[in-house]
């Protein structure tokens, strides 16, 4: 036990000097990489490199249907050479793609929103209008918008079999 404050001294002192000593060691003095910051649960680098991939897919895609359907040599070769440059940016040299990705996020939220809000309208309109067009042509009212000026409130009572409170637990 008393010796093991010097060796804790003397490690300490000989890491400390293996440090200063070796030619290989650098200090980290460098700011962050900012393709290391997250976004959406992965690193931006993770992010670019998906992309290539997924680019290099559709444009390998592409130049099969274009020469199975054209035949143009130089049209699949430039899409397959386009995403072999792509792919190969994503993993060597991220940093070049980035703004490409940066430009298609950006797209692709925007075509997000229109196309959410766009799909949403449409099933809303295709469920809504059928089924208020054939309430109306069977001549059911579902609720009463009838004015009547001698009442105080439009509050409905219930029917006295539905204040159970067991009823609740069932919503179902």
């Amino acid at each position: 036990m008393a010796g093991q404050g010097k060796l804790a001294e003397q490690i300490r002192t000989r890491l400390e000097l293996s440090v200063i000593t070796n030619p290989n060691y650098q200090e980290n003095t460098d700011e962050p990489d900012f393709l290391d910051e997250r976004w959406m649960g992965k690193t931006l680098r993770i992010h670019v490199r998906e992309f290539a991939c997924v680019m290099t897919l559709v444009l390998t895609i592409i130049a099969g249907v274009v020469a199975w359907k054209h035949g143009s040599l130089a049209t699949v070769c430039s899409l397959l050479l386009t995403g072999f440059f792509m792919l190969l940016a994503g993993y060597r040299r991220p940093r070049i793609l980035h703004p490409v990705w940066k430009a298609w996020m950006t797209l692709a939220m925007g075509l997000g929103v229109i196309m959410t809000t766009l799909l949403l309208s449409l099933g809303w309109m295709l469920a809504m209008i059928p089924l208020a067009l054939a309430l109306k042509l069977a001549g059911k009212k579902v609720m009463d918008l009838s004015y009547k000026s001698d009442v105080e409130s439009y509050w409905e009572t219930r029917k006295e079999k539905y204040h159970d409170f067991k009823l609740l637990e069932r919503q179902f």
